[in-house]
């Protein structure tokens, strides 16, 4: 989860490495908001269960531009300005994803899913597995700590999940 907030560069890198070289750099862009059913996600998904992927997201238009909440991006430079990094990315991340669902007509998807690939979701995928199996042994035996929850302040947004998912935080 860490990951898809605040993606590493080795992690962008093994995302764009199946992408055509001229759409590379686009693709590096796009990684941070392409969260749902986008040229990642549907890769990903071509690779570990390609029977399940409707061959329409060949034929999609790229999810059109759109700008991140400002209420949750001025929060995220404060928790910046705090010295609160991990709080910061993770309000940016939110910011954007509500940007995203502000959209009319409402695409339901996120990127470019026509961009999506088996070789892509492979190469992704690949380092995701290494990042995780390196991560939870080191984590079970005690020799790192466990990573913190992320989003963990979602629940006293919510309070507790009460709040319904549509209220709107301008």
């Amino acid at each position: 989860m860490h990951q898809l907030v605040e993606p590493s560069a080795e992690l962008i890198d093994a995302a764009v490495a199946g992408v055509p070289a001229e759409r590379r750099e686009q693709a590096k862009v796009d990684l941070p908001h392409d969260y749902h059913a986008g040229t990642f996600e549907t890769s990903l998904t071509l690779w570990l269960a390609p029977g399940s992927v409707s061959p329409v997201h060949k034929d999609l238009p790229d999810c059109p531009r759109f700008r991140p909440d400002p209420t949750l991006l001025r929060a995220a430079s404060a928790a910046e300005l705090g010295r609160r990094h991990a709080l910061s990315a993770e309000l940016r991340f939110a910011a954007w994803g509500l940007g995203w669902m502000k959209l009319r007509p409402f695409p339901g998807y996120t990127g470019r899913p026509a961009w999506a690939t088996a070789a892509i979701g492979e190469a992704f995928g690949e380092l995701l597995l290494d990042m995780y199996a390196r991560a939870v042994p080191e984590i079970l035996d005690g020799r790192r700590p466990h990573p913190p929850a992320v989003m963990s302040w979602l629940t006293r947004l919510t309070l507790g999940g009460r709040l319904p998912s549509g209220a709107s935080l301008s």
